[in-house]
């Protein structure tokens, strides 16, 4: 008799350290749909979990949860693992990429490189869209995509090397070089139709991307025209010290940040209530 998800999470639940290893289960399906991949290192890393304990967490999820054709173990690979298939599909958890690259930069060991975030009406992002963005990253291979910018009345095929994906507190990012226009870019996987694995395509890393490995620092300050109660209000929400914030960041992330707090040149016309914060320079850090 096939098992809902229903069944499943009570049978879990009704098991020793049921809603602990629920959590698990349900990260490590999440974890096989975005990476394709899983090993038993990823759970003791991320749950500092006993090898005992994330052996059987793997084997009560594929002998359990999963369906054997959607997922094999693949020996021969660096680190032996299990492998998503195409048409895997999580039981226990709704795949959310946002929530889960959140998950990656807070868990012990498993901050990969190309994960970041800096942060939220979720903008859809489309899972084989997403999966295939993430492949590229994780294979480095170029992908091709059929992307809408809002700077263009009309959808544009690109070549893209992904080499990093991350949330800028609004939606998922992925960024990387873009073989059309010669240049690294930013490109939101909500605004991504389509998203191809190209196997013998070239591919280019970050190391020339200057603005994803250089830090700036903004000085912010509450707006000249707020009240002495609003600027107060204003210094405390924003944690500064002597009417003054330091924040630093990835000089790729610069933009996104500016445009959400109305710090950008263009902004400067509405109110200090919907814009109490100002830009009053950015620096690069030394």
């Amino acid at each position: 008799m096939k098992k809902t998800p229903e069944s499943l999470e009570k049978a879990i639940l009704a098991s020793r350290g049921g809603a602990v290893r629920l959590a698990r289960l349900r990260w490590a399906e999440e974890t096989l749909y975005w990476r394709g991949m899983l090993n038993r290192e990823d759970l003791t890393a991320r749950f500092g979990i006993g090898r005992a304990q994330a052996a059987a967490d793997l084997k009560y999820l594929l002998e359990q949860v999963v369906s054997a054709r959607q997922v094999t173990y693949d020996r021969a690979a660096a680190w032996r693992c299990y492998r998503a298939a195409p048409r895997f599909t999580p039981k226990l958890v709704k795949p959310e990429l946002a929530r889960w690259l959140r998950l990656q930069s807070g868990g012990a060991g498993l901050e990969r490189p190309g994960l970041d975030g800096v942060g939220r009406v979720e903008r859809a992002v489309e899972p084989l869209v997403a999966r295939g963005v993430l492949s590229g990253l994780r294979k480095q291979r170029s992908v091709r995509i059929r992307y809408q910018a809002m700077t263009s009345l009309e959808e544009s095929e690109r070549v893209v090397s992904f080499h990093a994906v991350y949330d800028n507190g609004e939606q998922v990012v992925a960024r990387g070089w873009c073989h059309l226009k010669q240049t690294y870019r930013n490109f939101a996987l909500s605004r991504i139709w389509e998203a191809e694995l190209l196997p013998d395509a070239p591919w280019r890393d970050a190391a020339d991307d200057a603005d994803w490995r250089n830090l700036m620092t903004l000085i912010l300050a509450p707006h000249p025209d707020l009240s002495d109660g609003q600027r107060c209000i204003t210094e405390k929400e924003w944690g500064m010290v002597d009417g003054r914030r330091e924040l630093t960041l990835r000089a790729a992330f610069v933009y996104s940040f500016c445009k959400k707090y109305f710090l950008l040149p263009e902004f400067q016309s509405l109110p200090a209530t919907l814009r109490p914060v100002v830009l009053l320079a950015q620096q690069p850090e030394s």
